[in-house]
């Protein structure tokens, strides 16, 4: 049998107490071509190292999505979807505590809900402010979360849910969601404001939301104040900025600009963090390849929440993933020194990198 040459060797070096592992991949020339990254090379986070794929961090197998915050007692806050999170009984939708180091932390199931009916949806955003939860979810089943947005709150971190007003329909361009994190239970925050990322996929499939029924291209950003959080007329779209570079904003959805745009893979799932000791924000974005919308993952980091924006990291397949459609990055697994994060992640079926389950891998920023 003749084996192709490799065109591309990567060498990493991962330093664990003890010992000094050391480890080799090589990409075939047979894999289709790379989609190029929708934004620059980053000047101040030039790349990320990740542990080996070996050392990933697996729990709750057959519960995916995962988005986590920081919550006021120090604890990470997180929720799943169909599946049965760290306990043994299946929900549609579930919120769970996580209590500890990524090491040796504990997953603790707080509340959860049947599939179908309005609860029975998918949540990527949650948040925490002031002591109370806010989570961003797409009510009833779950490939059609996307067609309407709603805001949850909760007074008693997890435990128990009340519906907001405040809620999204697929023509204002607000899909799938996530917030903006910063510290603890949003200490550290720019200003007064909540922000939020969303798919724009007002462009795809009718608004019924499949994982193939992208590449959608573009992301919505939209914020309110913290104290109005409940109140939708509160909620200001993005529309660009003007010639100093200030952000402009409007209640109009129709009057919307992206805030971020990848037209060679699409966008899958954003999420988004502040980094506190480069002072950047981080959004970390999924996208796809030449053949699939999804698999690959791009960090991104700008100044300020609307940009300008530039690449951390691309790839079109994470570690060799195929199936990755979902990644976040603890604010409170941030090290004080910035240089060591760790990346929340989820995917589907068969995958060895990114399965149907709740997983994190340790990265070193350069």
């Amino acid at each position: 049998m003749h084996m192709q040459k490799p065109t591309e060797w990567i060498i990493q070096i991962m330093t664990v107490p003890g010992q000094v592992a050391l480890w080799l991949t090589a990409t075939l020339a047979l894999k289709p071509a790379a989609q190029a990254a929708p934004y620059p090379p980053s000047q101040c986070i030039p790349g990320v190292i990740w542990d080996h794929p070996s050392t990933i961090v697996r729990h709750a197998s057959g519960s995916d999505n995962w988005p986590t915050t920081w919550g006021p007692d120090g604890h990470v806050y997180t929720s799943w979807g169909d599946g049965n999170g760290f306990g043994n009984e299946r929900k549609g939708l579930g919120i769970a505590r996580l209590e500890g180091d990524p090491g040796t932390f504990k997953g603790l199931n707080l509340w959860g809900v049947n599939e179908g009916g309005y609860w029975g949806g998918k949540s990527y955003g949650l948040l925490s402010v002031q002591g109370i939860l806010f989570m961003w979810f797409g009510p009833e089943a779950q490939w059609k979360s996307s067609t309407e947005t709603r805001l949850g709150w909760s007074a008693d971190l997890g435990k128990s849910w009340d519906f907001s007003e405040v809620f999204f329909r697929h023509p204002d361009g607000v899909s799938l969601p996530s917030f903006l994190n910063f510290g603890r239970d949003y200490a550290g925050a720019r200003d007064d404001y909540v922000y939020s990322y969303a798919c724009d996929a007002s462009n795809g499939a009718g608004g019924s939301w499949t994982i193939s029924s992208g590449p959608w291209t573009n992301i919505t950003l939209i914020r309110a104040l913290k104290t109005q959080m409940t109140n939708r007329t509160a909620y200001e779209f993005y529309r660009g900025r003007d010639s100093a570079g200030c952000p402009c904003w409007t209640d109009n959805a129709a009057k919307r600009t992206a805030v971020f745009s990848n037209p060679h893979g699409g966008v899958q799932l954003p999420s988004a963090c502040y980094h506190p000791a480069t002072k950047r924000y981080l959004l970390i974005v999924p996208n796809g390849t030449p053949t699939r919308p999804y698999g690959g993952l791009g960090i991104c980091d700008a100044p300020e929440p609307w940009g300008p924006w530039t690449t951390v990291y691309h790839t079109n397949s994470f570690l060799g993933s195929t199936n990755l459609f979902y990644a976040n990055i603890p604010t409170k697994w941030i090290s004080d020194d910035g240089a060591v994060i760790y990346l929340v992640f989820t995917g589907y079926g068969s995958d060895p990198v990114a399965q149907d389950a709740y997983q994190h891998i340790r990265g070193v920023l350069r």
